[in-house]
């Protein structure tokens, strides 16, 4: 896929980045590519934090599904036409739309670190969700120390087949000796209830999300993303809680880059210049490549501005 078997490459699946400014096109370049990609025989994933597809893909397939079929006096131009609108038709069908909405009770944990990852990479991106969601008044040293160890106690459990999330390890570490961590872990707790928290803060209640389709288009519903121009001292509490949803996203588009070494994947990730501007987004990203190169992973990544690839040391 992509340029296998193409003389003079440096790699199979390189990552490449669309960047430009707020409306010059960047959207439209990435659905174009990824529609190119799904033609290929690979298995596909996009990231629509802007839940926009969907809709756009729809309306094109109802649109067209009402045709009228052309009688035996149409001419050959008109039946093509018709033939052409029902092969997109079909295509649009077998795309598996799956939409994140934290107010539908089975999408609870769909990722939360113990639902779909394992080993260190549940220790390490559960410690980045939370320090992204915790105020600075709630930052706690002792809460960082003990937060890891915990997190591999409770993945034991889950290896076990024992039904844990990170809410029950906030829910052990609420009940410490230690006041400060209680404080930290109830703050969590609370913070996670009727919010779109509850995607990746769970006790493990629901199964992790199935990509068994060969074109999947994942939205999250509810995200209030901050633009460039927001200052991250002033983000709001729904603008820092939708980022730890795509800190939980990018690890995601890992996970699914690399879990079969023998199959072509392709990953389109829209939205992602806010990552690339902190120390963890940037990680998660860098992580991301890396699978591209090992993994027969195709990865494509929407951003702003070159400013943006700068200052993520790229």
């Amino acid at each position: 896929m992509v340029n296998k078997e193409v003389e003079g490459k440096i790699t199979d699946n390189p990552a490449t980045d669309i960047i430009g400014e707020t409306g010059k096109g960047k959207s439209f370049l990435a659905k174009l590519l990824f529609l190119f990609m799904t033609l290929m025989k690979s298995r596909n994933l996009y990231i629509d934090p802007k839940a926009e597809m969907r809709e756009q893909y729809l309306k094109v397939m109802n649109d067209y599904k009402n045709e009228p079929v052309p009688d035996e006096n149409a001419s050959e131009k008109e039946k093509w036409s018709y033939g052409f609108k029902q092969a997109i038709v079909h295509y649009i069908e077998k795309i598996d739309f799956i939409t994140f909405d934290a107010k539908v009770e089975t999408n609870h944990g769909v990722l939360d670190p113990l639902v779909f990852l394992k080993g260190d990479e549940v220790v390490d991106l559960a410690k980045t969700l939370v320090k992204q969601v915790l105020p600075k008044d709630y930052r706690n040293i002792d809460f960082d120390t003990v937060f890891p160890d915990v997190v591999e106690q409770f993945i034991k459990k889950r290896e076990k087949g024992e039904q844990v999330g990170l809410l029950s390890v906030f829910d052990d570490l609420s009940k410490h000796e230690n006041e400060g961590i209680a404080k930290v872990a109830k703050y969590l707790i609370s913070n996670s209830h009727r919010s779109i928290l509850s995607l990746i803060f769970s006790h493990g209640e629901n199964t992790a999300i199935s990509m068994e389709s060969r074109i999947t288009i994942l939205e999250v519903q509810g995200l209030s993303l901050p633009t460039e121009q927001d200052s991250p001292e002033q983000y709001t509490d729904a603008q820092i809680n939708s980022l730890a949803i795509m800190y939980a996203l990018g690890y995601f588009c890992t996970w699914f880059g690399r879990r079969d070494k023998s199959e072509n994947t392709s990953t389109l990730f829209d939205e992602a210049w806010f990552l690339e501007t902190t120390p963890a987004g940037a990680h998660i990203l860098k992580e991301k490549r890396r699978t591209g190169r090992s993994f027969n992973d195709f990865t494509l990544q929407v951003s702003q501005s070159i400013r943006d690839k700068s200052e993520a040391g790229e």
